[in-house]
C-alpha cells in the first residue's frame, strides 16, 4: 500500500517511535485492535480519539481484511 501510495504513511516506521515500540497514537491503535481481532472482541477506538479520521478509515480498512480469528 505505501508503494502503491494507498496509505497515509510514507514508510512502515511512520508507526513506530523507536526501533522496538509503536507510536501512541497510530500504532497502538492498530496493534490494540489486531490483538481485539485475534480475540474475537470488537473493535473499539477508546482511548484513541486522537487518531486522524483518514488515518483510522485506512487502519480499519487494514484491520477489516485480517483472516477470522481461529477458534
Amino acid at each position: 500500500d505505501i508503494d502503491a501510495q494507498k496509505s497515509p504513511f510514507s514508510r512502515i516506521e511512520d508507526l513506530y517511535r523507536d526501533d522496538i515500540h509503536l507510536n501512541v497514537v497510530t500504532g497502538r491503535y492498530l496493534m490494540h485492535n489486531a490483538m481485539r481481532h485475534a480475540m474475537g472482541q470488537p473493535r473499539s477506538a477508546a482511548g484513541f480519539e486522537a487518531i486522524p479520521s483518514p488515518v483510522k478509515t485506512y487502519l480499519d480498512k487494514v484491520l477489516d481484511d485480517l483472516p477470522p480469528p481461529e477458534s
